[in-house]
């Protein structure tokens, strides 16, 4: 627990946290009122990994570990129907001639 509370700390002193959930409300509205949620559900991704290192590894009681599980899956329930427009992201193209 203590290297929760150290990042915990950090992030407050760094004036990182404010930034953080403020973008989170942001991001979190936008998907409940269904605008833009593809790119709101992309600017969560790396808040959820935050989410779920926290939970998974620092937290590490049952709880917290579920929850650490559960809100990476619900982000990437957000992002299924959107894969057509993801995948292509994820292959190696060959280089192109311009």
């Amino acid at each position: 627990m203590p290297a929760a509370q150290n990042f915990i700390l950090a992030l407050i002193a760094s004036h990182n946290f404010a930034v953080i959930k403020a973008l989170e409300l942001v991001v979190r509205v936008l998907i409940l009122a269904n605008r833009w949620v593809l790119v709101s559900t992309l600017l969560a991704l790396p808040m959820t990994g935050v989410i779920g290192w926290w939970n998974i590894v620092l937290e590490g009681t049952p709880v917290p570990i579920v929850f650490g599980i559960v809100t990476p899956a619900l982000n990437l329930f957000l992002l299924w129907p959107h894969r057509h427009l993801l995948c292509p992201l994820l292959q190696a193209n060959p280089a192109r001639k311009w």
